[in-house]
């Protein structure tokens, strides 16, 4: 059990160039280090449920951004990201910067209204990514 490692940043198409199924490996991977106070996650697709998991089960997380992050999944998942952001123990500042549904039908209004309960942080909303349009898929 790693008991060192504090923060996460994983920026510039890292995320982008790893297959779906090891990106929520690797989220699962994160949320289960108990020291991990701030994860920064930028450049690439990310499955909404899996972000959501993350946090559910990093109790120590105090910090999360999401830049140019293409967020992908059902209604179901964002509402289930919403309240895991709601309910988490100590997490005090979450930015969503200039992040994309995957989907026209889904927005991300509720994920920019759970990183208002923060005082901190910031949010930007870009229009939805049709699937033809959407960050690289593994």
């Amino acid at each position: 059990e790693n008991k060192s490692i504090e923060t996460v940043k994983l920026t510039e198409d890292f995320i982008g160039d790893l297959r779906q199924d090891t990106r929520k490996e690797l989220l699962t991977a994160l949320g289960s280090i108990p020291t991990l106070k701030e994860v920064h996650l930028a450049d690439g697709l990310l499955m909404v449920d899996g972000i959501a998991e993350m946090v559910s089960n990093a109790k120590s997380l105090k910090a999360l951004t999401l830049k140019d992050i293409v967020l992908q999944g059902t209604s179901d998942h964002f509402t289930a990201c919403e309240a895991a952001l709601y309910q988490h123990p100590c997490l005090k500042e979450f930015e969503l910067i200039e992040c994309t549904p995957a989907m026209k039908d889904v927005t991300l209004e509720a994920l920019e209204k759970a990183g208002q309960k923060f005082s901190t942080g910031s949010s930007s909303i870009s229009e939805p990514v049709h699937k033809a349009q959407s960050a690289k898929t593994a």
